[in-house]
C-alpha cells in the first residue's frame, strides 16, 4: 500500500517536472502557444490532483467575493465515520498495528466524539492534551524505574513544605543500604551523582547540599500514588 501511494505521488511530480521542462524549452514561443498550452496544463494538473481537489470541494462551505470558506467540522466527521483500520491505513500506510493499539485508538475517538463532537479546534486541543499527558506519564514511569528509595524519601519530606532542606541525611541512608548489599558496587554513588539525578529530572532545586521540591517533583509523587506504582527500590 505504501509503495503504491509513493508511486502515485512520484508520477504526479514527474508529470509536473516534465511540463516545466517543456515550458522552459518553449519559453520564447509561449506567447504564440499560450492559447493552446494553458488548457493542456490545467487539464493535466486537475487530472493528477483530482483526489485532493475533490476533497477540497467537499469541504467548501461558501464561495464569495472575499474568497472560499471551508467547513472544518466536516473533515473531522468524515474521518471519524471511517472504520479504525481504514483510518489508520490512510494516515500510516504500510504500518501494522496490534489489536490493542486499535482498541486504544477507538477509545480516544469515542472520547473525542463525546467531549468535542465535530468541533475541529476542540478535538485538536483535547487530542493534544491527551498526548501530552501520555508523554508525561511515560516520563514519570521511567523516573520511577531509575530512582532510589532514599531519593523518594527525600522528595516526600521536601513536599511537606517549600523551604530548602538538608539532603545529606537521605544520602547517608542510601550509603548505609548500599553497604548492606551482598555485593555492593565497587564504585559507590557520590552525593553529586545522587542529587544531580533529581535535578536533571527537574524534581528538585539544589543549593549546595540543600534542596527544595519543584512542581514537577510534586506531580511525580502524586502520579506514583495515583498509579499505585510498586515500591521495589531498595536503596
Amino acid at each position: 500500500m505504501k509503495r503504491v501511494l509513493t508511486d502515485i505521488y512520484v508520477r504526479r511530480w514527474v508529470t509536473l517536472i516534465v511540463l516545466i521542462i517543456v515550458l522552459w524549452g518553449f519559453r520564447y514561443h509561449l506567447k504564440d502557444l499560450a492559447s493552446l498550452m494553458w488548457p493542456v496544463i490545467a487539464a493535466t494538473v486537475i487530472f493528477n490532483f483530482r483526489a485532493e481537489i475533490t476533497a477540497l470541494l467537499r469541504r467548501t462551505k461558501r464561495i464569495g467575493k472575499e474568497g472560499a470558506e471551508f467547513e472544518a467540522s466536516s473533515v473531522a466527521a468524515q474521518i471519524m465515520a471511517q472504520p479504525v483500520e481504514q483510518a489508520m491505513r490512510e494516515v500510516a500506510p504500510g504500518e501494522s498495528n496490534s489489536p490493542y493499539i486499535l482498541q486504544r485508538v477507538e477509545a480516544i475517538r469515542n472520547e473525542l466524539n463525546v467531549q468535542a463532537g465535530t468541533d475541529q479546534q476542540r478535538r485538536e486541543n483535547l487530542l493534544t492534551l491527551r498526548f501530552a499527558q501520555a508523554q508525561q506519564a511515560r516520563a514519570f514511569q521511567a523516573v520511577w524505574l531509575n530512582i532510589f528509595s532514599s531519593q523518594i524519601d527525600a522528595l516526600a519530606k521536601m513536599s511537606q513544605g517549600n523551604d530548602l532542606i538538608e539532603l545529606t541525611d537521605y544520602f547517608d541512608a542510601h550509603l548505609v543500604r548500599v553497604k548492606q548489599l551482598p555485593n555492593p558496587p565497587a564504585v559507590p554513588v557520590t552525593f553529586d551523582i545522587w542529587s544531580s539525578y533529581l535535578v536533571r529530572m527537574n524534581l528538585i532545586y539544589l543549593d549546595g547540599t540543600r534542596g527544595a521540591i519543584t512542581q514537577q517533583g510534586r506531580d511525580f509523587l502524586t502520579f506514583s500514588t495515583q498509579q499505585n506504582l510498586p515500591r521495589f527500590q531498595g536503596l
